[in-house]
């Protein structure tokens, strides 16, 4: 049975009393998306993924809190002389995509994941760029140049982007492009030098954030990506629509949190009597961060050529009772979206050369 390296799953470990950032840490180190809870003497406790981690921050669980509030208790186990066959059966049926293996007294033995049996997987889904604005904020950069293409670190914004997606498996693309769009179709073609087919749809007059989507070619049933050219982060787009596929729901919105100190202490009054008073609070949003997972009908709610923007398709949607969700993120993420924006994200590449 194909399994993942000794050294590697072994480095996955962690005690319950770890915190979310231990975990996060973890993640991102080993590429491995799971985390083994285990005792002292390596039994296994439970297990934290990705999503619990998002699903605790969304409860309100902090970062340096510990993994016993997050962690799944009864995770999907196999013993070490299982088939892989019967391991991929295993998870599909239970949509997983790494179970540990464990031997007859619960002490954890390895790990195999989904990519390990089949390996990688060329994705269908269709991965559109909202590409069409003129980044007035960010004059004097993109009185000649569009957005999408603006450089980082010696690289387009979009490119980074594009090469993300291929490298999870996404190979079709679709620009929607308006401003100077002759310039990002003139570098990046029809995508062949990057290993993917880009395609191409020109907005007459700007259409907003999701006006755009309108003007695309009939599609499949399947749910597509959406993104913003000017977004650069370090989530895995496949996650968001595996996310998205599991929930069921007809439109997805990646969300950053977004926590502020209040200046002043707030009162609250009924009337002219004070209720309450909470001396600089920390008040904590949710904001849009850019990155969508969308059915295909939901384009029909979309009027040909008007301006949409996507929190509005979202109220819509919401108001209509279908069903909307949100995907919280806890990677690195830009939105480039004025000049000392993107002055802050160039200094920190540069930085990073030193």
């Amino acid at each position: 049975m194909h399994r993942v390296d000794p050294m590697k799953w072994k480095g996955c470990c962690l005690s319950e009393h770890e915190t979310l950032h231990a975990a996060l840490e973890n993640l991102t180190r080993t590429g491995l998306q799971i985390v083994l809870i285990v005792c002292a003497q390596g039994r296994l406790l439970g297990t934290v993924t990705d999503g619990d981690i998002r699903r605790g921050l969304m409860d309100g669980v902090p970062m340096d809190g510990c993994l016993d509030r997050i962690m799944n208790v009864d995770p999907r186990v196999v013993g070490s002389d299982v088939r892989p066959n019967e391991i991929l059966n295993e998870m599909r049926l239970n949509d997983v995509r790494q179970v540990p293996i464990v031997d007859a007294h619960g002490l954890a033995q390895g790990l195999v994941t989904w990519q390990d049996i089949v390996g990688s997987e060329q994705r269908s889904e269709l991965f559109v760029v909202m590409a069409g604005g003129a980044g007035r904020r960010l004059h004097p950069y993109t009185e000649r140049c569009p957005k999408p293409l603006l450089p980082v670190n010696g690289k387009p914004i979009l490119e980074y982007i594009v090469e993300r997606a291929r490298d999870e498996g996404f190979h079709r693309f679709l620009f929607v492009v308006h401003y100077l769009g002759n310039m990002i179709q003139d570098y990046f073609s029809d995508g062949s030098q990057w290993k993917v087919d880009i395609d191409y749809v020109w907005e007459e007059t700007p259409l907003g954030t999701a006006g755009g989507l309108s003007l695309l070619p009939s599609l499949n049933d399947e749910s597509f990506v959406v993104s913003n050219g000017d977004v650069l982060s370090d989530v895995r787009y496949g996650d968001i629509l595996e996310f998205h596929i599991h929930q069921e729901a007809q439109a997805t919105m990646a969300i950053r949190t977004e926590i502020r100190q209040q200046k002043f202490g707030v009162v609250m009054t009924d009337g002219t009597n004070i209720v309450s008073v909470e001396e600089k609070p920390i008040i904590r949003t949710h904001i849009n961060a850019g990155i969508y997972v969308l059915q295909p009908q939901v384009l029909k709610l979309i009027s040909p050529m008007s301006v949409t923007e996507m929190p509005n398709l979202f109220q819509i949607l919401a108001e209509s009772g279908a069903k909307v969700v949100a995907y919280p993120l806890h990677e690195s993420w830009i939105d480039m979206g004025d000049k000392q924006d993107y002055e802050l994200v160039k200094a920190r590449f540069d930085h990073s050369d030193d």
